[in-house]
C-alpha cells in the first residue's frame, strides 16, 4: 500500500517506451515537486492524451521548461471572460439559425443538435467569422480507403474520434516513436486526414484574416508564429 512505499522510497524512475519518467511516490516528494517551477522541471505527459495527437506540434507536446508557458498563456489570456462575452450575439444567432432548420413534428436528437451549434461557435471564435461560408471541403479518407468530402467540423470530429480509438491509444501508450515506426494503415490514414485538414485550414487562414479571432490574437498580441498558433488552436478545439 501507500504507507509501505512511503517508508521505502520518495521517487521512482520509470522507463516508459522511449520516455524516462519520474514518479513521485511519497507525499513529501509530491510537495517538493510541486514547488519546482514548470519552467525548470518538465512536467509534460502529453503523449498519453489521444486528442493531443490531432495537434502534434502544439504546446502540449513541448517541454514545460521550453516555451510551453508562453504559448499556453497566450490562449488563456486571449479567451478571458470579457472577450468571450463579446461573442454572445454570435452565439444567439447560431442557436436561432439551428432552430429555423427544425420542422414541426420532426423528431430530433437535441443533444446532437446542440453539439453542432457548440462546435460552430467554438470554430468561429477560434478561427474567424467567415469560416463556414468560405472554407473548402475536406477530402477525408475512410477505413476502406475511399475518400469523401466532408465539412470541416465533421472532418475534425471524425479525426478526434479516430485518434481516440482503442488500438491507436494502445500503440501510442507503449511508445509514440514505435507507433510512427510501425506506420500501420490506421496511423497512415490518421496522419493523411490530419494533414488534409491542416491544408484546408491553412488555405482559409491565408485568405481570410479576422483580427478578432483567437488565432490572430495569439500571434499579434502574444508573438506566436503562424504554425504555433494553428497547432495550438486545433488543440484547444479538440480539448473543447
Amino acid at each position: 500500500g501507500t504507507d509501505k512505499y512511503e517508508k521505502e522510497k520518495d521517487i521512482q524512475l520509470i522507463q516508459f517506451g522511449d520516455s524516462l519518467r519520474i514518479s513521485a511516490i511519497s507525499t513529501k516528494a509530491v510537495d517538493e515537486l510541486n514547488k519546482i517551477p514548470a519552467t525548470v522541471c518538465d512536467r509534460t505527459q502529453s503523449e498519453f492524451h489521444a486528442l493531443e495527437r490531432a495537434a502534434p506540434k502544439s504546446f502540449t507536446l513541448n517541454r514545460t521548461n521550453e516555451n510551453w508557458k508562453k504559448r499556453r498563456e497566450a490562449f488563456v489570456r486571449s479567451m478571458k471572460l470579457n472577450y468571450v462575452s463579446k461573442n454572445i450575439p454570435m452565439v444567439m444567432k447560431a442557436l436561432e439559425d439551428k432552430v429555423l432548420t427544425w420542422k414541426e413534428g420532426e423528431e430530433i436528437n437535441f443533444s446532437d443538435e446542440l453539439k453542432q451549434v457548440t462546435f460552430k461557435v467554438i470554430l468561429t471564435i477560434l478561427f474567424g467569422a467567415n469560416l463556414f461560408e468560405k472554407i473548402e471541403q475536406v477530402n477525408y479518407e475512410l477505413e476502406d480507403g475511399s475518400v469523401i468530402e466532408k465539412h470541416l467540423p465533421n472532418a475534425l470530429n471524425d479525426l478526434f474520434h479516430d485518434h481516440n480509438g482503442l488500438l491507436n491509444n494502445w500503440i501510442f501508450l507503449a511508445s509514440p516513436a514505435i507507433a510512427d515506426f510501425l506506420n500501420i494503415p490506421l496511423m497512415r490514414r490518421n496522419k493523411k486526414n490530419r494533414e488534409e485538414i491542416y491544408r484546408v485550414l491553412r488555405n482559409f487562414l491565408e485568405k481570410e484574416v479576422d483580427h478578432n479571432s483567437v488565432y490572430q490574437r495569439v500571434m499579434v498580441e502574444h508573438g506566436l508564429t503562424e504554425e504555433e498558433a494553428l497547432q495550438d488552436t486545433v488543440f484547444f478545439l479538440s480539448a473543447g
